[in-house]
């Protein structure tokens, strides 16, 4: 993990690829370290409270309900492109 948080500190937004589920549960935790933003910046974005914001990156998003985790995505202007395989 210590290298792949390496990695992010010195990667671009566009780096950020979501291929999987797992990947789209990671993609807030990512993009706030790609951004090199504080827990307490990224809440004020986001518009959720720091403890909640600590919360769900305790568990990568999975204690996060969806219409929160939408709101998030939207904030963030994640946008998913994909297709039924």
């Amino acid at each position: 993990e210590i290298a792949q948080y390496s990695k992010l500190l010195k990667a671009k937004l566009s780096d950020i690829n979501i291929k999987s589920v797992d990947d789209l549960m990671l993609a807030p935790i990512r993009y706030r370290l790609v951004s090199h933003m504080s827990v307490e910046a990224f809440a004020r974005k986001v518009n959720v409270s720091v403890r909640q914001i600590i919360r769900y990156e305790s568990q990568t998003y999975q204690n996060c309900n969806t219409s929160t985790f939408k709101k998030i995505l939207l904030k963030l202007n994640i946008d998913l492109a994909g297709k039924v395989a």
